[in-house]
């Protein structure tokens, strides 16, 4: 698992504040701190529009980003773009896609989850009309 400066390093790698290799300045209320305050907004737009991966905030760079490892690379491309405003960086066009992608996937998957949750559908009305009692294993139209 990636820690929070991690995730935020990689991010103004995508969004090409950095080269690879190097890191956010890490000094109290320096861009690591701000990237970090960035990651935690989105996370909650995001729990706010129903893409919930069980975030909680966040307020320590060296703890371990608490994000399901299949989400990671849409959350990095995501947060690059908001870095973009922070930073005041305009993120590529490639940036932007793989982040449109990304936000997708990651959206389907909570919807995915969340439908295979248990949801008891007993009391839907089954419906009235010419298929009301058809069956799609046993009728043929």
């Amino acid at each position: 698992m990636a820690t929070n400066q991690e995730i935020v390093d990689q991010a103004a790698i995508e969004l090409g504040k950095l080269n690879e290799g190097e890191s956010l300045d890490t000094t109290a209320g320096g861009e690591a701190d701000q990237a970090l305050q960035a990651y935690n907004d989105m996370m909650e737009e995001w729990r706010v529009r129903d893409i919930d991966l069980n975030w909680f905030v966040q307020d320590t760079l060296t703890e371990t980003t608490p994000i399901p490892t299949w989400s990671r690379s849409g959350v990095v491309s995501n947060l690059a773009v908001a870095l973009g405003a922070t930073f005041d960086i305009v993120p590529s066009q490639q940036v932007l896609l793989k982040a449109n992608k990304g936000e997708t996937a990651i959206a389907n998957v909570v919807f995915n989850q969340a439908i295979e949750g248990g949801q008891d559908l007993s009391n839907m009305n089954r419906g009235e009309g010419h298929y009301a009692s058809w069956d799609i294993e046993t009728d043929v139209i």
